[in-house]
């Protein structure tokens, strides 16, 4: 699974919540 800073550096800012939920876990 690809890190939280992946996702960041990826944009996804359609889908902000998945990124917030991979950084409470």
């Amino acid at each position: 699974m690809p890190t939280i800073q992946q996702l960041i550096r990826k944009g996804r800012h359609d889908k902000p919540g998945k990124v917030a939920t991979a950084g409470l876990k």
